[in-house]
């Protein structure tokens, strides 16, 4: 894809697990991209379940006439109904569904998927992201026949054998993805399973057992692969270039937590985009102290 392209960011939201303080997370990212992200504003599209939005819009109202970013709210049932209605439980899955489905969202070439545990740490812009026409990628080593691929590869009746694991595989948000691709691949499962949408038919095979489910990324990465459409939109960091993830200073684990200084992040010594802040430690440190020190380590950058 040669030419102008055009990018912008989706953030699908819930509120429902307050322990996981997703409000407050998402204004440390709306902040940090509001601090980092320069050029033309980044459009960015917050999608909530239906009954929380009123909730989440006031609550982030405060950062409703930003310069770098431009905040839009939708509903889920703006998106699909069978998202917004999903049972109980189902809340990974819908939130991968929203990610899919960032071609109904926004026009744009490419989709910059974030999640509220996110924090830019350094100066970006549409040109550090899109280059040649093609989107910055992060790639990680999965071990071989890797649960999310194996069921991806079922979704898409593709022989997991012509996955190739020993090259590195698309990693986890942040990513971009595609609206070509991501058209394509929902027109792939509409005719593979006739009768039902693709999200429905994907919510119906969606296993909430850890590590027994589809992924966005799987899906994507097999199905654009398989088409030859992936090397056309995406390409890998040259060597001592930015990638997105800054994997050193983010807190993936628990036992990141000690030797976590943020300040490497934003100063430039540790590389990489974005932090990843895991929500999912909020059992294990206070978000206070987090957002603390990352507001305090982002001063001196």
């Amino acid at each position: 894809m040669l030419g102008m392209c055009t990018i912008s960011a989706i953030l699908p939201i819930s509120d429902h697990e307050k322990v996981r303080r997703n409000i407050d997370r998402a204004k440390l990212l709306i902040d940090s991209l509001e601090k980092f992200w320069s050029g033309e504003a980044l459009p960015l599209f917050i999608v909530t379940p239906d009954h929380e939005l009123a909730s989440i819009q006031d609550q982030l109202l405060g950062r409703a006439n930003l310069k770098n970013v431009r905040l839009s709210f939708l509903k889920e049932s703006e998106l699909d109904a069978a998202i917004a209605n999903a049972p109980d439980g189902y809340g990974i899955a819908k939130q991968m569904l929203i990610k899919l489905s960032a071609f109904r969202i926004s026009t744009s070439d490419y989709y910059l998927i974030l999640d509220s545990d996110i924090c830019c740490c350094k100066s970006i812009s549409k040109d550090a992201l899109i280059k040649n026409g093609k989107a910055l990628t992060e790639f990680f080593a999965y071990p071989k026949n890797y649960p999310w691929y194996v069921n991806s590869a079922k979704v898409l009746q593709a022989d997991i054998a012509t996955v190739n694991f020993g090259e590195p595989r698309l990693f986890v948000t942040p990513e971009i993805l595609a609206k070509e691709i991501l058209v394509a691949l929902s027109e792939k499962i509409n005719s593979m399973y006739p009768g039902q949408s693709w999200v429905e038919f994907l919510l119906s095979v969606f296993d909430k057992r850890d590590n027994h489910y589809w992924t966005e990324y799987s899906l994507y990465d097999i199905f654009s692969s398989a088409e030859n459409l992936f090397l056309d939109h995406h390409f890998a960091p040259e060597p001592g270039a930015q990638p997105l993830h800054c994997m050193d200073q983010s807190i993936w684990v628990q036992g990141s937590i000690p030797n976590w200084d943020p300040a490497k992040a934003f100063s430039g010594e540790s590389r990489g985009y974005f932090l990843v802040l895991q929500s999912i430690m909020a059992y294990e440190i206070d978000f206070d102290v987090i957002d603390a020190r990352v507001r305090a380590a982002w001063q001196h950058a």
